[in-house]
């Protein structure tokens, strides 16, 4: 963990050493196609922040109807740096399938390094800059990197807490259990009989 997030480790520490309820957030991801896991999983948070480079804001309510991977990162954090580039290839297998891939910057100050970041690495799924800490309340994150599904109905069906690895095959399941089923691409049965 970054020293810059030692302020919210601190209050989580506390709050847990006091009993407090930091809520139940999905870090087990039994949602592999069963409905009813999906069902039961809470609902994610009411986020939004602005995109990055622009005026106008995202939020999960307008993406509601596609599943949702977001992606916490930061220009300064290492395990991002390693990380963006799989979260890229990600959004480009996905994309066609209708995974909504989002970037959330939680740099402070401006754009001007977040975007150039994101230009240099060849970044081009969606971005927002969180330059206000909601990201870390809403997700109760004490970090970066981190990241969370969202089902296509809101509900939060897993968080990785560090590096999330988008070829593990647990996670490749999770993810391809948010979208119907494909036709068998096996072998063609052939002309049939003459």
């Amino acid at each position: 963990m970054s020293l810059r997030n030692w302020p919210a480790a601190l209050i989580l520490a506390v709050a847990l050493a006091a009993g407090c309820d930091t809520g139940a957030l999905p870090n087990s991801g039994p949602v592999h196609g069963d409905t009813a896991a999906v069902a039961a999983a809470p609902m994610a948070p009411d986020y939004s922040a602005r995109r990055l480079g622009a005026a106008e804001t995202m939020s999960l309510q307008d993406l509601r109807g596609k599943p949702v991977l977001l992606n916490s990162w930061a220009t300064w954090c290492a395990e991002c740096r390693t990380e963006l580039p799989a979260i890229q290839r990600l959004a480009e297998t996905y994309r066609d399938r209708g995974l909504q891939v989002i970037g959330v910057n939680v740099d402070e100050g401006g754009d001007a390094g977040p975007i150039a970041f994101a230009a240099h690495r060849g970044l081009t799924f969606p971005m927002v800059h969180d330059e206000h800490t909601r990201y870390q309340a809403a997700f109760r994150a004490v970090g970066v990197p981190q990241s969370e599904l969202i089902s296509a109905s809101g509900r939060l069906l897993k968080v990785w807490q560090g590096v999330f690895d988008p070829t593990d095959p647990d996670n490749v399941a999770l993810i391809d259990a948010q979208f119907p089923a494909r036709p068998s691409s096996g072998p063609s049965p052939g002309p049939g009989p003459r």
